[in-house]
């Protein structure tokens, strides 16, 4: 039996396999290296081990996060040991392993910072356009070509996930259930105004864009595909000063805009109008063909719109003490736009002969304006627990006419179809108060609690009246498309 046991002991010993290639009797050499210029371990440091008087490497290993290492498969035998980071200077040490089961410790290495290597050395960055944060991606639109005359419609239209079509209505990944707020503040945008709106307001304004695909409770986002919260400029500069700006487009809208701040140790206060005046002219061509009998619809139109608006904000914070800020800001817009479309149809049938031409014109008129005032008090307890109190109100106006023109001829003579003449008048009267408070106190960077109380008290009233007739003389009211919706 003695033998067999004997005979099997050497087996295991000869099958079991080794460390890298390395022989298990071999010996080796582990420790930690410490920063000498920040203190505690040193990630991501290079060990090389070297035979004394090779240059070839024989073993070499990574230090990790807590700074230590551990070469084997080291022979008895003398060593050079080097320890390598960039910006730090090396240190080689001379070891000796003296038996093949022999593990050295080297104990603590310093690196120290190599002055030489960085004396010179100037790192240039620039700030990404795109962050991401635990909830959001926030866009940097001061890195945006759409910033100088260009409107917020304009910029948003440029930012990954979010679409703006020819109307100026926004939708995000496809969805157009998108709430949008200014300043994290509803600010009275809603989905019949937000389109006009943005088409206004200038980017120049707007500093930065929050896209918030996943929203906390905090923010209300039962059925929404998403917040996209638009954060104005707020300079905060000591003294006074200012800036007045102008421009022009090749379509013949035109800009200006000029503001002012003020800031001390106790008082910011900023003051900015602006004026736009923006130009459309459009058109498009589309064919439709019919597979069931081979007959095509053909189709023109052209379309020439214009928009004129006043923008102005005002804003002032009072520092009250180191800990406490009350704010008052103002938004209002006022403007207008006039519209004319004019579409042509031209039917033909399977054996290519004309069936009717028709034509239709649209001719609107638009006269808006809209207000909010924002009150906000901010008291913060520490570095991490603040709360944040506002109460605002918001009224939106907008006056629409529209007329609808629409005649056909038929080739026909036994066929005929009455022109249509039709007015239509919406009359949007939107009034809002809100207020808000919230309670914010951050555990950790990965974790913090929120609570707080939202009130929305409104009111919305929006008729619409429509007359329908063959021409302007005849025209009778149409209570088939008569609206009259209003909310509490």
């Amino acid at each position: 039996m003695k033998k067999i046991s004997l005979f099997l002991a050497g087996m295991l010993v000869c099958l079991a396999p080794g460390v890298e290639g390395a022989n298990v009797l071999d010996g080796g050499i582990k420790g930690v290296v410490m920063d000498g210029e920040l203190g505690g371990p040193l990630e991501f440091v290079t060990v090389q081990v070297k035979k004394k008087g090779s240059d070839k490497i024989l073993q070499g290993a990574v230090t990790g996060s807590d700074g230590s290492y551990n070469i084997a498969g080291l022979p008895q035998g003398n060593y050079v040991v080097t320890f390598s980071y960039i910006g730090y200077a090396d240190i080689t040490k001379e070891i000796t392993i003296s038996s093949n089961n022999q593990t050295l410790s080297l104990g603590e290495i310093t690196l120290e910072e190599d002055s030489n290597q960085l004396e010179g050395v100037e790192v240039v960055g620039k700030k990404p356009q795109m962050r991401f944060e635990i909830d959001r991606k926030v866009f940097d639109a001061t890195q945006d070509i759409a910033s100088e005359g260009g409107s917020a419609s304009d910029l948003l239209s440029n930012i990954p996930s979010v679409e703006v079509d020819n109307e100026g209505s926004v939708s995000l990944r496809g969805n157009s259930s998108v709430t949008i707020w200014i300043n994290g503040k509803a600010s009275g945008l809603s989905s019949d105004n937000q389109a006009d709106i943005l088409e206004m307001m200038p980017a120049e304004d707007i500093k930065q864009v929050e896209v918030i695909t996943n929203p906390s409770a905090k923010y209300s986002p039962e059925g929404t595909a998403g917040i996209i919260n638009i954060i104005l400029k707020e300079d905060r500069k000591p003294g006074y000063y200012g800036s007045v700006k102008a421009g022009a487009d090749t379509d013949g809208g035109y800009q200006a805009s000029g503001n002012i701040n003020y800031s001390s140790g106790k008082v910011d206060a900023y003051a900015n109008l602006n004026y736009r005046k923006r130009a459309f002219d459009g058109g498009g061509i589309t064919s439709r063909q019919n597979t069931a009998d081979n007959s095509f619809l053909n189709q023109n139109s052209e379309t020439d719109r214009s928009h004129n608006n006043w923008f102005g904000r005002f804003g002032a914070t009072w520092h009250i003490t180191s800990n406490d800020d009350l704010a008052l800001n103002l938004t209002g817009m006022k403007g207008g736009g006039d519209e004319d479309e004019i579409i042509h149809y031209n039917s033909v049938d399977g054996s290519g002969n004309p069936v009717y031409t028709s034509d239709r014109s649209t001719t609107g008129e638009s006269d808006m304006q809209m207000y909010n005032v924002e009150l906000n008090y901010r008291h913060k307890f520490s570095e991490n627990s603040d709360i944040d109190i506002t109460v605002s109100n918001n009224q939106w106006k907008n006056d629409r006419e529209n007329i609808y023109q629409q005649s056909t001829e038929y080739v026909d003579p036994t066929q005929t179809e009455d022109p249509v003449y039709q007015t239509q008048n919406t009359g949007i009267n939107d009034k809002t108060w809100e207020a808000q408070a919230d309670y914010t106190l951050k555990l950790s960077d990965i974790a913090r609690i929120e609570a707080g109380y939202k009130g929305t008290f409104q009111r919305n009233e929006s008729p619409v009246d429509t007359y329908t007739g063959t021409n302007e003389s005849d025209i009778q009211e149409d209570k088939r498309l008569y609206n009259s919706f209003l909310y509490n």
